[in-house]
Order: structure tokens, then sequence, then C-alpha cells
């Protein structure tokens, strides 16, 4: 795995629970999850806001430019990455869970 100095590994685990999600996407900059009737989409957003170098969306207030507020696989949040990191959703154990784009 390459390591790129000043890189900061976030990891959806930190801020959101197992239980609160349903499913999300893998190893891409871009992130769809399904939340669980047990969490919002606001309340998921506002946990998932304190990730560093991500942007979080509701479906409902994903920007018309990103054409996927509309698409019928897009679950109810999407998370974009602004920098180098990939992340490995929910997954806090190791530095392995996380993949850096080259």
């Amino acid at each position: 795995m390459k390591s790129l100095e000043g890189t900061r590994n976030e990891y959806t685990g930190k801020y959101i629970t197992e239980e609160s999600v349903v499913f999300e996407g893998r190893y891409s900059p871009v992130n769809n999850m399904k939340l669980s009737n047990k969490t919002t989409p606001e309340e998921a957003v506002k946990m998932l806001q304190e990730m560093q170098g991500v942007d979080v969306y509701a479906k409902k207030d994903i920007p018309e430019h990103l054409h996927y507020k509309s698409h019928p696989n897009i679950g109810d949040l999407l998370l974009i990455s602004k920098g180098e990191v990939v992340f490995r959703p929910l997954s806090i154990s190791t530095e392995a869970n996380c993949i850096l784009m080259e």
C-alpha cells in the first residue's frame, strides 16, 4: 500500500454505528449509504459532517450538478471525498482498511 505523507485517513465507523446503516458502498471516493429506520438522514448527516475531508449530503440535498439526486440506486446519504482518501466505510480497525489513490 502506498502511503502519502500528510494524508488523513477517515472511517465512517468513527462517526456512525453499524446499526444505523443497512448498506453502503465500498472502496470509492464516493460513498452511497442506506440508513436503517433507527437513524434519520438529518441525524446521520450531522454525525458524519464531523468527518474531515468529506462532503455529506442527504439525498434530498444533493446538488443538481452532481446528477445523483434522482438516481434510483442512491440511498439516503451521499459522501464525497475532497482529497486523496478512498475510504472503506464503517471500518476503523486498521490502516489496511483504507486505500489511497495514487
